[in-house]
């Protein structure tokens, strides 16, 4: 047959299927489970002191998401900067330690369920933010270190210093 002579096309119409309620609530699901980030644990620090959440020295201020459990932050008073221009340590203050709890939105046991149930718990309740407040207790007057105390016979290391230096 010559290309002039082919038979016309026939031009088939089919139908256009619309998605169904179902397809949309699947599609809108699967963009939140996407957009899922989880819980944050935001560290309240406001005088910067050292800070250990889980063992590990940290200065951010929010952390995300690690595990569901039992947390615990560690802090040790910010040292100053002394008259003289030297870092000191800050005696006033005491280390202080916390633990804090992060619970689990639904019970793992409900293993096909869990996840949808997450969703659901995120989309009615939103998004949990645990609070770790950093506040260390002053250091009780009878247990602070005397300004005026001496080391033991100062004064005569001083006097075999200043000997030893004439001697040079």
């Amino acid at each position: 047959m010559s290309p002039q002579m082919q038979p016309p096309m026939q031009q088939v119409e089919t139908p256009m299927r619309r998605p169904s309620g179902a397809m949309h609530a699947a599609r809108l699901a699967t963009l939140l489970a996407g957009a899922c980030t989880g819980p944050h644990t935001h560290i309240d620090n406001p005088q910067e002191h050292r800070v250990f959440l889980d063992g590990r020295q940290t200065q951010a201020q929010s952390m995300p998401f690690r595990y569901y459990g039992t947390s615990r932050w560690d802090a040790q008073p910010k040292d100053y900067i002394a008259s003289n221009g030297e870092l000191r340590a800050d005696w006033n203050l005491v280390p202080a330690s916390q633990t804090f709890e992060q619970p689990e939105p639904v019970t793992p046991w409900l293993f096909p369920f869990d996840f949808p149930l997450e969703l659901l718990s995120l989309l009615t309740s939103g998004q949990e933010t645990f609070e770790a407040k950093v506040e260390l207790p002053a250091t009780r007057e009878e247990d602070r270190p005397s300004a005026d105390v001496r080391p033991i016979e100062l004064d005569r290391l001083a006097e075999r210093a200043r000997q030893a230096r004439i001697l040079r």
